[in-house]
This record gives structure tokens, C-alpha cells and sequence, in this order.
């Protein structure tokens, strides 16, 4: 029963924490490429941590087209090594490896022991960022496992992180 909840609990992390998940459905949205204005003021603001610039193809991401057990098959997994947080890469990953804005992608840097959940909502990214569980990978029933580190919102046409929880 405890499993149970924990499977329950975890995969309505995933699809719902921040108000990000997407309700499925069995048509593929395809992905509209982000159309970036010239010269978008940045936000402001104490929750305002940082800007979304750097780009993904300067690590070397393992990527995944699918995850073991996901019943959506909208679920995709990748993996780096970097002392950096995932959050200065996430609009470049972005443009790089959603093939639509349903999917949910997991991050996993190894090097910092975390796993990040990403789904897109209107014009930004849904991040939330958990501590890393060893083998959580392994299974869709498993993905995220780790305590909840923080939640944001990567907005696209800037690249502007903004922390909400």
C-alpha cells in the first residue's frame, strides 16, 4: 500500500506540481519553434534567480527516447556531468530535445545529484528539481524519487528563471 501511494504520489509530482503538467492526450501536439523577440527587458524581482543561456550542446548529454514503464510514452530521460545546475541549460535543452510540448523530459546530472523534471506550459518551462535517487532511472514508477529541492519557471523568450517554490 505504501509502494502504492508512493508510485501515486510521484507521478502526480511529475504532471502536476506548479501547475505544469499537461493532461495527456493521444495525439502528439507537435512543438511550435519559440519565437524570441529582439530585445526582451529581463524581469525583476527577489524571485527572479538567474537567466536560462548557456548551451546544452556544450555538455555531453546521454538522451533517452523513452523511459522503462512509462505508460504515456511521452516521458524522455537524459543524462550529464556538470557543476552547474540544469536550470542554465534548460531553454537550449529545450530547443534540442523536445520533439513536442507534451512530452515530460527527467535531467539527471550526475555530478550534482540531481534529477529535473521538465515540461513546457504556455510560453515557459516547468523545472522542478529534486535530489537524485541512485536507480531511479531504471523505471517510470520511480522517476522523480528524491526530495523536492525547488520549483521554477524558465520563461522562453528570455530565458528569465524565476523561483516559485
Amino acid at each position: 500500500m505504501k509502494k502504492h501511494f508512493v508510485v501515486i504520489l510521484s507521478a502526480a509530482i511529475a504532471f502536476g506540481a506548479c501547475a505544469c503538467g499537461e493532461e495527456s492526450t493521444e495525439k502528439t501536439e507537435e512543438k511550435k519553434p519559440i519565437e524570441v523577440a529582439e530585445d526582451v527587458p529581463h524581469r525583476t524581482g527577489d524571485e527572479i534567480v538567474g537567466v536560462s543561456d548557456k548551451n546544452i550542446s556544450d555538455l555531453d548529454v546521454t538522451f533517452s527516447d523513452t523511459v522503462r514503464d512509462d505508460k504515456t510514452g511521452n516521458w524522455r530521460l537524459a543524462m550529464a556531468s556538470t557543476s552547474e545546475d540544469f536550470l542554465s541549460y534548460a531553454a537550449s535543452y529545450y530547443e534540442n530535445y523536445f520533439k513536442s510540448d507534451d512530452e515530460v523530459h527527467f535531467f539527471i546530472n550526475t555530478t550534482l545529484g540531481t534529477t529535473a523534471s521538465v515540461s513546457k506550459m504556455a510560453d515557459m518551462l516547468c523545472v522542478n528539481v529534486y535530489e537524485h535517487v541512485e536507480g531511479e532511472e531504471h523505471s517510470a514508477n520511480n522517476l522523480p524519487e528524491g526530495m523536492s529541492l525547488g520549483q521554477y519557471w524558465v520563461y522562453l523568450d528570455n530565458g528569465d528563471i524565476e523561483k516559485i517554490g
